[in-house]
């Protein structure tokens, strides 16, 4: 739930990008009957119980076992944000300026730990399979953690973190594409490694090229979406899952899903009404638990999700983030800042963050605080996770996007602003 990526290669991955409101009623939905889920057991790393039952929830044809009811309509007043401010120091702790230059931060872990690329020649390549784990704090300590060198490839692409496993998404082309991709995972407390998960070959024997693989990990299970082996081959885009320990192997969540995040128990996707029309979408709630599907929203939806430990977050095709419970009740509705569209909204615990290719903004769904984070109007990317921000922005107006003088502020906020 907390997303982004590394600055390597910026050009070509920015498309990569890991609460109370004051109006309605949270309201679940009655749950609809059909067949039972199909279940696999898998041991979650820190879920509530020690072996935990996840419901995978699809049958043999690809057909989701259960999908119910819509929730009540939205109301018809949805709160705003406060006006705009820039974040007050009694709202940071630990403000710290990383090391810059070459080498990159690619993903924060929710304890202040950062996991960074190492230098390279230039911003376009790097040594792919090169990641080092910085310690938290000013005095940060490095240690190398993956070093599986293949020059002239970028680094592993897509980032996410939980409080034990980092797992990234990587390929062997540097294009926006991705064909023979891998699903990877790093224990950050063991340094236990494994991979995950990776392209399912088509009937030729060779996996079809697709949308960049962005995993979202929670509570040690992962999830993402990338080309289904269904037939039309290459046509069709399903939603998989597996744990990051490497206990089972990847399976198929959700057919004709996309763009999942995770906040455990649940998984949010963006369910394809109809795989001719990929733009009819519904966002639907899958409980691991129990396998139980609901359909919170009814409209048409675009952008990314992002959750917060009990919020979600839609990007809307008109530059507003509406921000809801897990029931679907709207409770905030964020209107693009200056006229400016906001870009890659990403998700703390307790906070969301983006940017609009401006500034960095941090909103507070419980409080509706809604902050400037930095001065320098340049801000280029954004990370979170657990209580922790990170921004980029240059300190020199003379610095060039990929030049040395590249700033990436971390800070940690408090729960509540």
């Amino acid at each position: 739930m907390r997303k982004l990526f590394g600055l390597v290669a910026l050009a070509s991955m920015v498309a990569c990008a890991s609460t109370a409101g004051t109006t309605g009623t949270s309201s679940s939905p009655p749950a609809s009957s059909g067949p039972a889920p199909y279940t696999q057991p898998v041991t979650a790393s820190a879920a509530p119980n020690p072996t935990t039952t996840i419901a995978i929830g699809t049958t043999t044809s690809g057909a989701s076992t259960e999908v119910t009811s819509t929730v009540p309509p939205v109301p018809a007043t949805i709160a705003t944000p406060s006006a705009p401010a820039m974040l007050p120091p009694s709202l940071q702790v630990d403000a710290i300026t990383l090391p810059g230059g070459r080498s990159l931060p690619v993903q924060i872990l929710p304890d202040g730990r950062s996991i960074q690329s190492p230098p390279s020649p230039n911003h376009d390549t790097n040594p792919a399979g090169q990641l080092d784990l910085y310690s938290a704090g000013s005095n940060r300590q490095q240690q190398r953690i993956v070093d599986d060198v293949k020059p002239g490839l970028p680094i592993p692409k897509c980032f996410d973190a939980d409080t034990t496993w980092l797992v990234w998404s990587g390929d062997s082309d540097q294009a926006m594409w991705m064909a023979d991709w891998t699903v990877s995972s790093f224990n950050t407390a063991t340094g236990e490694r494994h991979q995950i998960g990776a392209a399912p070959a088509g009937p030729a024997g060779t996996a079809a090229s697709g949308p960049f693989v962005y995993p979202r990990v929670d509570n040690g299970i992962a999830v993402w979406s990338s080309i289904s082996v269904r037939e039309p081959y290459g046509k069709l885009l399903d939603t998989y899952m597996a744990p990051a320990d490497g206990s089972a192997p990847m399976t198929v969540l959700e057919p004709d899903a996309v763009d999942p995040d995770i906040a455990w128990p649940y998984v949010f996707v963006r369910k394809i009404q109809d795989p001719a029309n990929s733009t009819t979408l519904v966002i639907v709630r899958i409980d691991l638990r129990t396998g139980e599907r609901r359909t919170l929203d009814k409209a048409a939806t675009r952008g990314q999700l992002s959750v917060t430990k009990d919020r979600l977050l839609t990007e809307t095709g008109d530059g507003h983030l509406v921000i809801t419970d897990f029931d679907g009740n709207v409770r905030w509705d964020v209107a693009p800042i200056a006229g400016l569209i906001p870009s890659y909204p990403v998700a703390g615990d307790r906070f969301f963050l983006w940017y609009d290719r401006v500034y960095a903004w941090i909103f507070f769904p419980d409080t509706g605080g809604l902050y400037q984070l930095g001065s320098r109007p340049d801000a280029n990317q954004v990370m979170a996770a657990g209580p922790w921000a990170l921004w980029v922005e240059s300190p020199d107006p003379a610095a060039t996007p990929n030049s040395d003088n590249i700033a990436f502020h971390l800070i940690k906020v408090t729960a509540t602003a």
